[in-house]
């Protein structure tokens, strides 16, 4: 038997499949099986997935269409492996996704689900945009204010995937109700409640797909859908009060992220309606200046490589209701904001003319780089190290300042360096590399004299100054 089997829902996928499939070929573990679930595609699905020879791979067609999650079941009771992996037909996996997975499984035996970072491609271009980071544990209020990773992320222990009562034909049927969306709120908070271990590896393992000019139909019924999932996981008699009481900024999180979809493709009154009922959820996102709700109207669009933010965002102020009319004035801190985001993001993944562009376009709107961006941008950076090296980082660093010094905020982007390094510093004696901790202190200090007065950077470094390796023993 296979001690891993990774279980792919596939329909309408001929485009993308065999890279989807090569990235499993490529593990560096291969003790695994491949159960690719057909569900009655209309194109050349199968022909693709049947031009490989490779004897792990199996193939299953479904006669008539019944649902990703249906496909999903299929594969799932198909399976021999003790682990269960997800796969997204057009996500790809890490070459060592599986050979980490197994590792952490082998030496926490407790665990029955773990998943992992991941990097954030967007078609058509295939190029990473982001890294999307996992906690390395998480808290049932994690799962229901926004689930912390997706279906291809995760790997579950076999005994727990087969839990009764986890998976529902048809997906998951509330009343007479039918969930087309946010289902996985219910699998997980089901496995929480029945005492399933949650563990997370801080690598990014897999690549999670956003495809370019993508809609989504219905989306009333899809935001519908994911409250509802949500609900029912806060509704469980089980669920601890001060979860319970989460629920308001549960709601808050999820009309954001469905008006954004909505300004996204063109469906404006749509996006309205769920900005003004994120306002009934806490009525103070739409205090300040900015507001947090335009903050959130800016930073949680998905790029995408058909999308013109700062047209969408033009858009979205020139037609706000009434009741957010007063907003208008922080148009162009909006869209200032966007294309900072855009350039700095740009710049990280190499796109250097793509970069330039969006910078240029801040400058025009006097874009400010404040001390929460500032900030961003330092935690984003610890992000990359951690994938791609302290080489590679100090790289994009050098050229974010070069690129940030026309802004005219020396002082923030000092601050940025800093909070970067000081917070590198603390890694390093976290991990114990106590020789390299001196040295990073330093650098934080000179890049913002601030640190000068901080007590934890002196406190590591003078740990570190006097922390001697242990030493082995010499056999005699």
């Amino acid at each position: 038997m296979p001690t891993v089997s990774i279980v792919i829902p596939a329909y309408g996928g001929a485009n993308l499949i065999g890279q989807t499939i090569d990235s499993v070929l490529a593990q560096t573990y291969g003790d695994f099986e491949l159960i690719i679930v057909d569900d009655a595609s209309p194109d050349e699905t199968g022909t693709v997935v049947q031009s490989y020879s490779d004897p792990r791979i199996r193939y299953i067609r479904h006669a008539t269409n019944q649902g990703a999650n249906q496909a999903w079941l299929t594969g799932l009771r198909a399976a021999q492996g003790e682990l269960i992996a997800c796969l997204d037909q057009d996500d790809l996996f890490h070459p060592e996704k599986l050979a980490e997975h197994v590792k952490l499984h082998q030496e926490r035996p407790s665990v029955g689900i773990s998943y992992n970072a991941r990097f954030e491609i967007v078609s058509p271009s295939a190029r990473i945009y982001g890294i999307w980071p996992a906690p390395v544990s998480v808290t049932l209020a994690d799962l229901v204010l926004g689930f912390p990773f997706a279906p291809s992320d995760m790997i579950l222990r076999r005994d727990w995937a087969l839990m009764d009562g986890l998976w529902m034909d048809n997906d998951v049927a509330l009343g007479n109700e039918t969930i087309v969306n946010g289902a996985e709120y219910v699998y997980c908070g089901r496995l929480w409640y029945a005492g399933c271990e949650f563990a997370g590896i801080p690598r990014a393992l897999n690549y999670r797909r956003y495809h370019s000019g993508r809609t989504f139909r219905n989306l009333a019924e899809r935001c519908a859908s994911e409250l509802r999932c949500q609900r029912l996981v806060l509704a469980h008699p089980q669920c601890p009060a001060e979860v319970q009481a989460l629920q308001p900024q549960v709601l808050l999180n999820t009309y954001l992220s469905f008006a954004n979809l909505a300004f996204a493709q063109g469906e404006f009154e749509l996006g309205y309606t769920w900005l003004c009922d994120a306002a009934t959820c806490d009525p103070a996102i739409l205090r300040g200046d900015p507001a947090p709700i335009v903050h959130a109207i800016t930073t949680r669009i998905t790029p995408d490589e058909h999308h013109d933010l700062e047209a969408i965002l033009q858009q979205v102020f020139a037609q706000l209701p009434p009741a957010l009319a007063y907003l208008q004035p922080q148009r162009n801190w909006a869209i200032g904001r966007s294309h900072l985001l855009q350039g700095t993001r740009a710049l990280m993944w190499e796109q250097t003319a793509k970069g330039s562009f969006h910078l240029e376009r801040a400058k025009a709107y006097q874009a400010e780089i404040d001390e929460s961006f500032a900030n961003e941008l330092a935690y984003s950076l610890l992000i990359y190290e951690r994938e791609l090296g302290a080489a590679a980082a100090e790289t994009v660093l050098r050229r974010w300042q070069a690129a940030l010094a026309p802004l005219g905020h020396q002082r923030l982007v000092r601050q940025m360096v800093g909070n970067y390094l000081a917070n590198r510093a603390f890694q390093r004696f976290r991990a114990g590399d106590y020789a390299a901790v001196p040295g990073a202190v330093l650098q934080a200090m000179r890049a913002d004299t601030r640190y000068l007065r901080n007590r934890g950077l002196f406190s590591i470094m003078a740990r570190s100054l006097y922390t001697r390796p242990t030493q082995r023993a010499i056999p005699a």
